[in-house]
């Protein structure tokens, strides 16, 4: 029964030609960094063998189709074919690797004194606050220092005219301290003039005030001296005055009465001369011709001088 399933069990391969392969393979080596003859005959070796490899795992995947117990023999088999297969393999990987890893290394060397170099440059650029240009790091070094150079000269004119542009402001503010002090230093000292100044106004206001009050007080007495003065004055005006009143009102009662006294005398002469005289027309004659008791007396004085003849 095995020896019918080992007839089953067919590959492309036998262990003679695994030896074989083996023996030619393992003594393939890659003496250094340089032996690139080396690195592709184990490169070449390599492909075989994985082709191989390859080829053999189909074929299992094919002789295990028939059977579970086939497979299981099959991929005893196979692992068998295949573990020597893969030392073998990895025998002239290792020996790849010499190379492979050198030129990894070198590349992640290259890689990292590239990123370094763009780190430096960035720095120094940042340094001065210049821009970095995306290709920084592909820069040769003569252009990049001549960018540099010209960032560098640009940051120290700025930071020099910043540097002025501060010294300016501090000294300008410097100044206006000490204008602003001597203008508090002026301004106290005319407040102290100034309150100085209104303390003797107010010193002179009190002792103006103080002899206008005074005065006033004076003139106020002496105003009252001469209105009490005048008011006596006055009331003798106005007593003299009331007596002249009296005396002349005196004067015209009297004048009154007199002239009373002359027009009832004069009526009642004028009644004796009308009872006398009976001629209406006649007294009236003599009435217009002697208007007045005056040229009544006139007249009666002539015809008494003419009666005395």
């Amino acid at each position: 029964m095995n020896n019918n399933l080992d007839e089953l069990i067919t590959y492309d391969i036998t262990q003679a030609a695994i030896a074989e392969l083996k023996s030619k393979c393992l003594a393939l080596k890659v003496t250094s960094f340089t032996d690139k003859e080396g690195y592709l005959k184990c490169k070449e070796a390599k492909a075989d063998i994985k082709a191989r490899r390859v080829a053999i795992e189909k074929r299992r995947k094919e002789l295990k189709e028939d059977s579970l117990a086939f497979g299981r023999k099959v991929d005893a088999k196979a692992r068998e074919y295949t573990q020597e297969l893969e030392a073998m393999e990895a025998h002239l990987q290792a020996q790849q690797d010499i190379i492979d890893d050198e030129i990894e290394r070198r590349r992640q060397e290259a890689e990292f004194k590239k990123q370094q170099l763009v780190n430096e440059r960035i720095q120094k650029l940042t340094a001065v606050q210049a821009e970095c240009p995306p290709n920084i790091g592909e820069l040769a070094d003569e252009m990049f220092d001549a960018m540099l150079h010209a960032a560098t000269v640009a940051y120290e004119e700025k930071k020099q005219a910043e540097e002025a542009e501060k010294k300016r402001i501090a000294d300008m503010e410097a100044e206006n301290q000490r204008l602003r002090k001597e203008a508090e230093e002026r301004e106290q000292a005319a407040r102290a003039e100034r309150e100085k100044h209104e303390a003797e106004v107010r010193k002179l206001k009190a002792e103006a005030e103080a002899k206008e009050r005074e005065e006033n007080e004076k003139k106020r007495k002496e105003a009252e001296a001469k209105q009490a003065e005048a008011e006596k004055i006055a009331a003798e005006e106005r007593a003299k005055a009331q007596k002249a009143e009296e005396e002349r009102a005196e004067i015209e009662r009297k004048e009154k009465a007199a002239k009373d006294a002359a027009l009832a005398a004069k009526k009642l002469e004028e009644e004796k001369a009308k009872k006398a005289i009976e001629d209406e027309n006649l007294f009236n004659e003599i009435k217009n011709t002697f208007p007045t008791l005056e040229l009544c007396w006139v007249e009666i004085a002539r015809l008494r001088k003419l009666i005395k003849k």
